[in-house]
């Protein structure tokens, strides 16, 4: 069986100077921690009843910790978004589950690079067979991939199809 790179292997080897990775902002998580840094402020007034303190220690300590560990994601850029850079638009990801029959056909026709199926496509509420789309929201660009989420991680059965112009199109009415 011939080993196929993911999405975010096939960016980072491939498409390294059109697609980026940017981090998430840090204005969500310093609010978070804000928050939670205020509650705990709040807890020194006096005459407040236990019932309250005991709301305004809770959402401190949960708020000041989700901040910390949610700011210190961002830093390292694992809350992270792709950007397509010719036209610096934000990239979003896109999982489409598929019945048997339709995962049998996305192999076969991914193998030839054949696309013309995809509208057909009936999708299901839950399945480990999966159809992973990134694409770019102005629609110029998309990434497609066909595999299974048998024991862990997601396992790629296709090459990684690389979409432009006209095509990526119909994708849009696929990830709403």
């Amino acid at each position: 069986m011939e080993h196929y790179p993911t999405i975010d292997e096939y960016v980072a080897m491939q498409m390294g100077d059109k697609i980026t990775i940017k981090a998430n902002s840090l204005l969500p998580s310093l609010m978070v921690f804000a928050v939670g840094i205020g509650s705990l402020i709040l807890i020194r007034t006096e005459g407040l009843p236990d019932v309250l303190m005991a709301t305004l220690l809770t959402v401190g300590l949960i708020g000041t910790a989700v901040g910390m560990i949610l700011t210190a994601m961002c830093l390292t850029k694992a809350l992270y978004h792709y950007v397509y850079q010719p036209t610096d638009c934000r990239m979003r990801r896109c999982k489409c589950y598929l019945s048997n029959d339709d995962y049998r056909r996305c192999v076969e026709a991914f193998g030839v690079g054949d696309t013309n199926f995809l509208t057909t496509l009936q999708f299901v509420a839950s399945s480990n067979n999966v159809l992973d789309i990134l694409y770019s929201r102005d629609q110029t660009i998309a990434l497609l991939q066909v595999g299974r989420y048998d024991y862990g991680p997601f396992r790629p059965e296709t090459p990684v199809i690389l979409l432009t112009g006209k095509e990526v199109s119909m994708l849009h009415t696929l990830c709403k």
